[in-house]
């Protein structure tokens, strides 16, 4: 699991920007060589990034902790072009995700998904206080691929979100709402400007 942000200011150089937590490494799906990742986990240190190695548990419920970030700040970035930090400072923008956040807890619970959280309340403080200070100043990825005319992730997060939820009769209008209008605006970087009047 990472969850740092990167920029490549040229080819054969990464400059990480931020970061909120370790790299975790490990087995989410399969069996993996722990000698592999022992050696990964050490050349990432060596690079200056925290990496540890953890239990399939751990990196299982670490996605979903992702997810969770993920969700919450990456598609209203894109959509409001600001920094996270803003996000967290306005009163409006933590209600929308605050909403994000509730709508993929009653997922998680419906698939029976183990989450490092209490409940959503708990998650929500965590990222006000413990994830979003460190990336503050961090733009959503969502939003460069916007601008660079590329696809976004944003079926693989609020969209995933959404159809799992059909999938447990779940209503999530927040998450729907988010991946409407990213695709939306992945339309319109990629078509250009309409016409005017």
């Amino acid at each position: 699991r990472v969850i740092f942000g990167a920029e490549i200011p040229h080819p054969g150089l990464a400059k990480v920007t931020v970061n909120a937590d370790d790299v975790l490494l490990g087995e989410s799906f399969c069996p993996v060589n722990r000698a592999l990742l022992q050696t990964l986990k050490d050349d990432l240190r060596l690079s200056g990034i925290p990496a540890r190695v953890v239990s399939k548990e751990e990196i299982w419920s670490a996605l979903w902790g992702k997810v969770l970030y993920n969700c919450s700040l990456n598609p209203l970035g894109a959509i409001l072009e600001v920094p996270y930090g803003r996000l967290g400072e306005n009163e409006e923008t933590r209600m929308i995700i605050r909403g994000i956040i509730e709508e993929i807890f009653l997922v998680c619970q419906a698939m029976k998904v183990p989450l490092p959280y209490k409940g959503a309340d708990d998650y929500y403080r965590f990222l006000l206080e413990t994830q979003l200070p460190p990336t503050r100043d961090h733009r959503a990825s969502m939003l460069q691929d916007i601008l660079a005319k590329r696809k976004t992730e944003i079926e693989a997060l609020n969209g995933a979100i959404s159809r799992l939820a059909r999938e447990n009769e779940i209503p999530t209008p927040y998450n729907d709402l988010l991946t409407l209008l990213i695709k939306f605006k992945e339309k319109r970087e990629s078509q250009g400007p309409g016409p005017r009047g």
